[in-house]
């Protein structure tokens, strides 16, 4: 299924700025993102380390980003109000209103996007429930045939299958 989770849209706002940074031959890089995990993967990356879950993802993101780039966590939606951003960068007041802009913009280019991926999750769900049903019907419909050809095979070929050496390999030589 498709992600749909504010994580996978700051790994989609990331991607689009670092791509965009590459494009123009950015330098250097400031970013502002209010998901943490996202924060501490890019700079656990920019520290030579972008192994773990969405491999492909980081990879790409590994490739575009300038290695002069600095990302800062900003808190959402008016979270930790004593919340300040490091030194050098814009007052806190304003590193707010930055995210929410991004936050605003994501939303207005999404909005579109949601009947389409509620009708995408319900074709996959009757695709799953017609999987599930077909398999059930052709195991229910094979069931007393499968038992006849146990029956008819009661030797154990996974003990003979396991006693031939590995060096033997059968008729096609050493595996």
């Amino acid at each position: 299924m498709v992600e749909n989770t504010p994580a996978a849209g700051e790994r989609a706002a990331l991607w689009q700025a670092v791509a965009a940074a590459r494009a123009a031959q950015v330098r250097s890089l400031r970013l502002l993102c209010d998901n943490e995990g996202v924060v501490l993967r890019v700079r656990r990356g920019l520290q030579g380390s972008w192994e773990g879950d969405c491999f492909a993802f980081w990879a790409s993101i590994a490739l575009l980003i300038p290695s002069d780039t600095c990302i800062e966590w900003v808190p959402s939606h008016g979270k930790l109000a004593q919340w300040q951003p490091p030194q050098g960068w814009p007052p806190a007041s304003l590193c707010r209103l930055y995210n929410q802009w991004a936050d605003e913009a994501a939303g207005a280019v999404t909005k579109g996007l949601h009947p389409e991926f509620a009708q995408a999750v319900a074709r996959i769900s009757e695709g799953r429930h017609w999987a599930e049903t077909a398999s059930l019907r052709q195991w229910r419909a094979t069931a007393k045939a499968m038992e006849a050809v146990r029956g008819l095979y009661a030797h154990d070929f996974a003990k003979e299958i396991l006693a031939i050496s590995p060096t033997e390999g059968g008729a096609d030589g050493p595996c």
